[in-house]
């Protein structure tokens, strides 16, 4: 009897740990919409949902994808702050012999901050991804 109660706390607790460590290591991300009214992510083309896609609309159906790939890349990051991610739909620019795809870039970039993980070497992201490492204010960091 007390070799099986073992191996049921031994079960239990290599559950726990595991969900705890999932819950901890999962990041957050969130969408901040930048189309204006009528364009990319607020299209109000109508469309028919489509592959467990329910947008009625092709702005809607646009901006659940986004946010599924957000989900999806979400779960391979590890954090526990929250990260926000601004987006957009537009249309870029195309034309007969080559078209842009996508872009993507960061806002700041930061180096050498007090408790940086590498000194010399650029971080791009924002303060509050930099915040728990630095320990410090934003308003003491340097001008960069």
């Amino acid at each position: 009897m007390m070799r099986r109660d073992k191996g049921i706390i031994t079960i239990l607790t290599t559950l726990v740990a595991v969900v705890f460590s999932v819950a901890v290591h999962a990041a957050t991300i969130t969408v901040i919409n930048l189309d204006g009214a009528g364009e990319g992510f607020n299209d109000p083309t109508p469309a028919t949902p489509i592959g467990g896609n329910n947008g009625t609309t092709v702005g809607a159906q646009r901006l659940i994808a986004y946010q599924k790939a957000l989900e999806l890349w979400g779960k391979t990051l590890k954090s526990d702050v929250d990260i926000v991610v601004q987006g957009s739909f537009r249309r870029l620019n195309c034309t007969a012999t080559g078209g842009t795809l996508a872009q993507a870039g960061a806002l700041q970039i930061f180096a050498n901050f007090p408790n940086a993980p590498l000194q010399g070497h650029c971080s791009a992201c924002s303060w509050k991804l930099l915040m728990p490492m630095t320990r410090w204010e934003i308003s003491t960091a340097p001008a960069q």
